[in-house]
């Protein structure tokens, strides 16, 4: 069953201006912060390469009967979507109806004609942490912001790349952390979780504590402060101290047991385009339901990401399958793969330390050397 929050609606954004990327937010009623869109995929045909701000149309201009929005649906929702794009399109047409379902029934019943209207539908779906999502709003206010033509580089995109040394990946797998601060805001941290633990060893960088004395002390700490917070702060907190436990004390399952049919899969040179990016949104679908994401670079194929995602990810990196309904994100990157991404890299470093010599501790290329030296 889908979530339709269609209704709750107020205003977003969707920007689909790097290939095989969905990026964006909505603004719901009955929710403070918008949710904020990370997925997997291209919109369809008349979306890709746009950015666009979308409504739902002035109020005055409704004639046709709408469905009621029930606001505690909002907060169902994962401030942070992540997972596969499902048809995003403004380009399809929607008959609606000029009464409510009850008297359309009784009209029809009694041979009266139907009082439909057409009107140009805009349709936004993706699967996430919480399922299938998603947006319909019939005659939308659409603004197209930015066009990039996301066609891709000039290169043999069929082939999948080069072999290539594979980066370390020891410290374990990128996470993303949405919290609030202090004052209310939305933060976002990112890094492996080795950087997590380390960030947490600087409170008491000499070891004076005990493992023991220090779970108590920070237990004691947060049971004093958990009663002056909401439930929703509360909440947030909980997710902090399990995700702190799993990543002490366990080393997570392989991403292949999180599928429900682990192993059932086609290799990828025995499957068409089609059938290829079929299958990797199916898995990064699974996936999605445990805040596990897959952010695909530019160059990288659908059939490079689940060549990656079936042959090194699934049977070789972990997660936690218990932070499956939480806050949190477990993100892993082709570009760490991705030798075009590697080589960009050290372009851009080497241009910086040519124009920032002076932070380099060391003279840069445009510089001039001491004759004295």
């Amino acid at each position: 069953m889908a979530i339709r929050i269609g209704p709750l609606v107020e205003y977003g954004e969707l920007c689909n201006t790097r290939d095989y990327s969905v990026t964006g937010f909505v603004k719901l009623k009955g929710r403070e912060d918008p949710i904020r869109l990370r997925l997997t995929g291209n919109a369809g045909p008349d979306l890709m390469g746009w950015r666009i701000a979308f409504a739902p149309p002035a109020p005055e201009a409704v004639t046709w009967w709408e469905p009621e929005a029930d606001p505690e649906l909002a907060e169902t929702l994962q401030a942070e979507q992540i997972g596969p794009t499902g048809t995003m399109t403004a380009a399809s047409v929607v008959k609606v109806t000029a009464c409510p379902p009850d008297e359309l029934h009784t009209r029809c019943k009694a041979g009266e004609p139907p009082p439909f209207l057409e009107k140009p539908r805009l349709y936004v779906e993706w699967y996430s942490q919480n399922g299938r999502v998603v947006i319909e709003i019939a005659d939308p206010r659409i603004e197209r912001i930015e066009y990039v033509d996301i066609g891709g580089p000039a290169i043999d995109k069929s082939q999948p790349p080069e072999e290539d040394e594979e980066p370390d990946l020891s410290e374990g797998p990128s996470i993303a952390i949405v919290r609030r601060d202090d004052n209310g805001e939305i933060e976002t941290w990112e890094g492996t979780a080795r950087e997590y633990l380390e960030e947490r060893e600087e409170e008491d960088p000499y070891g004076l504590f005990s493992d023991d004395l220090r779970h108590h002390l920070d237990r004691r700490s947060r049971e004093a402060d958990r009663a002056a917070w909401s439930e929703e702060a509360r909440k947030e907190w909980e997710e902090m101290e399990l995700l702190d436990d799993l990543i002490e004390t366990s080393d997570g399952e392989p991403l292949i047991s999180f599928l429900q049919s682990p192993g059932i899969y086609r290799p990828p040179d025995q499957l068409d385009d089609e059938e290829v990016e079929g299958a990797l949104k199916g898995i990064l679908m699974e996936l999605a339901l445990f805040g596990v994401a897959l952010d695909v670079c530019e160059h990288f194929t659908p059939r490079d990401a689940y060549r990656l995602l079936v042959e090194e990810l699934l049977p070789n990196q972990r997660a936690h399958p218990e932070l499956r309904g939480t806050g949190w994100v477990t993100s892993f990157m082709t570009h760490e793969f991705c030798p075009e991404c590697e080589a960009e890299a050290d372009r851009h470093y080497e241009e910086f330390k040519r124009k920032h010599p002076e932070l380099h501790g060391g003279l840069g290329d445009d510089a001039e050397e001491d004759p004295a030296e």
